[in-house]
């Protein structure tokens, strides 16, 4: 019968298999998350142990073999949103066009990696190469756990790229952004979205409790809590009553952002006009980090070489405002 047990943090299930212990990984070390699978095992023993056998006299996965497999398993292992799949099978599709005569998986070596960056190279540019070199790691690392690789074929670095800081929205930006905004709930979302920096397809998956913001299902995987003010509770309430679509919050936006600023300007400049002011409020890049749900503070130091415009305007607005303090104490 299946059971669990906890290493290094993590939970695995244990099946006795052919008179042996079998450790099977579930990738948390949340107990309820654990259990969950662990039921699922129970509920279906039998069918895992002949997915064992088969694993056993299967060693020679083709690409399209290994992309299968990752499709079918990788989503309800790791519950990732269902966009965050797509993103990942796109990757692969490239992948498997990149190398699809190869008879096995095992058949990529070291010298292949040149090849996928080339043939990366030539259809996209910079960015979208790296989020498709993500995608893939992610891939080799899945196959590499479930032991259907004996190894990684070869090391995935990122390209190097002239990276520009992320867009954001100047106080006055969003003012004149709002200002053209008519439906109340619409509204209410993206100021939700200033103040708290979630994602916008977060939404739909979080609730409150009491001044804390708790989102359920990330892009890592990991709940996360985001402190909010009593002043923004409202907004948030409205927003997350039966919530618009991520389609429609974006496309909206897009358009209104479309008639105030000069640089196209997304939804998801909201999240990062929150990390801007967070930082700069804070000064704590961990506190920053956490708040934005990064696994990686490398990630969030690119919010660290805030632009002059910003910094700029914002210690404007600041001297303007004690200017204004010292006014009104002095009529005092």
């Amino acid at each position: 019968m299946a059971s669990m047990r906890k290493l290094k943090g993590k939970f695995y299930i244990r099946i006795r298999y052919n008179g042996k212990e079998k450790l099977i990984p579930t990738f948390t070390g949340i107990k309820r998350d654990a259990e969950i699978i662990l039921k699922k095992y129970k509920h279906n023993e039998q069918e895992v142990k002949l997915n064992l056998t088969e694993h056993l006299l299967d060693r020679n996965f083709t690409i399209s073999d290994s992309i299968n497999y990752f499709k079918r398993r990788y989503q309800t292992e790791k519950g990732i949103e269902n966009s965050t799949l797509k993103s990942y099978l796109v990757a692969l599709n490239d992948f498997n066009v990149c190398f699809g005569s190869k008879t096995s998986i095992n058949e990529l070596k070291r010298d292949n990696y040149h090849e996928l960056i080339n043939y990366l190279n030539i259809r996209l540019n910079p960015v979208t190469v790296n989020i498709r070199l993500r995608s893939i790691r992610t891939f080799f690392n899945y196959l590499l756990e479930s032991e259907k690789i004996k190894k990684l074929p070869f090391k995935i670095s990122q390209v190097k790229i002239d990276q520009s800081p992320p867009k954001y929205l100047l106080p006055s930006e969003l003012e004149q952004i709002y200002s053209l905004i008519e439906d109340e709930k619409l509204l209410a979302t993206y100021k939700t979205f200033e103040v708290t920096g979630m994602r916008v397809g977060e939404l739909q998956n979080s609730n409150r409790d009491g001044n804390f913001i708790i989102i359920t299902k990330t892009k890592t995987g990991r709940e996360r809590n985001i402190p909010i003010a009593d002043d923004d509770i409202k907004n948030y309430d409205l927003a997350r009553f039966e919530p618009y679509s991520t389609s429609w919050i974006t496309r909206n936006f897009t358009k209104y952002a479309k008639q105030v600023c000069k640089s196209k300007i997304t939804a998801h400049s909201l999240r990062h006009t929150f990390a801007y002011r967070s930082l700069l409020k804070t000064d704590n890049i961990q506190l920053v980090r956490d708040l934005l749900g990064h696994t990686s503070i490398k990630t969030t130091q690119i919010y660290t070489q805030i632009p002059k415009e910003y910094l700029k305007k914002k210690f404007t607005d600041i001297l303007i405002s004690k200017s204004e303090n010292i006014s009104i104490h002095a009529r005092a």
